[in-house]
């Protein structure tokens, strides 16, 4: 048998003369992001109490549903219903059994999550759009007819105690724990903490109750994106009406404040390693001054070209990683530094720390540094709209935090507009 030989033209060089006048020689234009294209969101009502957000991307092929509840801890009769209630949800519904749900959605590409957050239980359902009939179907049972099943249950709370244990082993969220409970209270909703004791109390009518309370029409909202087509709309009206009528939205948190300590630092270590957590009260997203404080904390430790990064880790290599955060719920929120050193670099990381935070407050920022975090923030609002499963998640933040939508050019013009005289006042202040 013969060898047969293929030549392969000398695509190499042909290709290096191409990157070399294409791209070295010519690289990009780099330019300042003037405007940013915002999504049209349609806006309807379904069985006249639940307010859909629709944001279509014709021939996608893909269609994301979420089913927001106003069903977290503010609205808990007992410690951990909200948490534990989502998930189990989804372990058996109407005619299925937990394995006959995962089956289901399996044969047909599709997800279907249930997440508890503090102050919400999202169903989220990501389907091929020929699926979405369905889909909408099965997510209706699970809705409306969840099981809650005791040996699920307590197979369910065995497994959340176990990774408790596992949890409780690590600095980071120790100190975290700490640091939420000290700035909200023990008994507060957004401070109080999960325990072996709080999860072996509870039982499956504790379950059943924060289900009949708050997973109601009256307490939900939809945001659906993607391939949708309008007579999807009556697909999801049908399952507008398989959700249990009644329910309420709270309007605010009806506990007694907490007056914990203005600020906080909170230090747990092990014999290598020590975490730090420094915060404090914060600010809801209403409130006038939140978009000007988020720049100043973007500029303090909101990115990886921040003064604590560019300080602490990459001058002195005191830490890997180190940042602050708006942690914002719906009735309240915190400011909040996090870090990671060894147990001889802690008072020196400390130092630097507050060393930064007071400069704020008494140095201009540089109009480079300014621009520096502008663009940073910017080129982010690009990413929250690039496509329509990024962009109505943006949209439901807005929406969630009671902010119109028509307010979204001056949101994105107010978070980039300010000074260093503003930058400075807002860190006083």
């Amino acid at each position: 048998m013969g060898l047969a030989y293929f030549c392969k033209p000398n695509f190499g060089s042909q290709l290096g003369i191409m990157i070399e006048n294409s791209i070295l020689t010519h690289p990009p234009k780099i330019h300042s992001i003037d405007s940013i294209q915002l999504p049209e969101v349609t806006m309807y009502e379904l069985a006249d109490v639940v307010p859909v957000y629709e944001l279509s991307k014709a021939e996608s092929g893909v269609i994301m549903l979420e089913a927001i509840f106003f069903a977290g801890r503010p609205q808990e009769s007992k410690f951990l219903t909200s948490s534990c209630c989502a998930p189990m949800m989804r372990e058996g519904a109407g005619k299925y059994s937990s394995e006959q749900l995962s089956e289901e959605i399996d044969y047909r590409g599709a997800s279907i999550t249930l997440m508890s957050s503090l102050d919400l239980i999202t169903l989220r359902l990501v389907c091929l759009r020929k699926h979405f009939t369905e889909m909408m179907s099965l997510l209706g049972e699970i809705v409306s007819r969840p099981h809650f099943d005791k040996k699920e249950l307590d197979l369910f709370i065995n497994r959340r105690i176990e990774r408790l244990q596992i949890e409780l082993a690590k600095n980071d969220i120790v100190s975290y724990r700490s640091l939420t409970e000290s700035i909200y209270g023990s008994d507060n909703p957004y401070g109080y903490n999960s325990s072996k004791e709080r999860y072996q109390s509870l039982d499956v009518l504790d379950i059943i109750n924060h289900y009949e309370s708050t997973i109601r029409r009256n307490n939900c909202l939809l945001f659906i994106s993607g391939d949708v087509q309008t007579d999807d709309r009556n697909h999801l009206e049908a399952f507008v009406n398989q959700i249990p009528a009644g329910g309420q939205r709270l309007n605010k948190l009806n506990l007694t404040t907490y007056q914990g300590t203005p600020g906080r630092v909170e230090i747990v270590g092990n014999p290598m390693q020590t975490s730090i957590k420094i915060g404090r009260k914060g600010l809801l997203r209403s409130h006038p001054d939140y978009y000007n404080l988020s720049f100043v904390n973007t500029l303090l430790g909101g990115f990886f070209g921040s003064r604590l990064v560019t300080n602490v880790r990459e001058r002195l290599g005191l830490t890997y990683g180190i940042y602050s955060l708006m942690d914002s719920q719906l009735f309240d929120a915190c400011l909040m530094i996090s870090t990671e050193v060894t147990n001889e670099n802690v008072s020196l990381c400390l130092k630097e720390i507050y060393t930064d935070m007071e400069r704020l407050k008494s140095v201009l920022v540089s109009e480079e540094e300014l621009a520096l975090v502008k663009n940073y923030l910017m080129g982010n609002y690009l990413n929250l709209f690039d496509g329509p499963f990024n962009s109505i998640k943006a949209i439901k933040s807005l929406v969630l935090s009671d902010i119109s939508l028509n307010n979204l050019s001056s949101i994105i013009k107010a978070s980039v507009s300010v000074d260093s005289e503003g930058v400075m006042h807002m860190a006083q202040k």
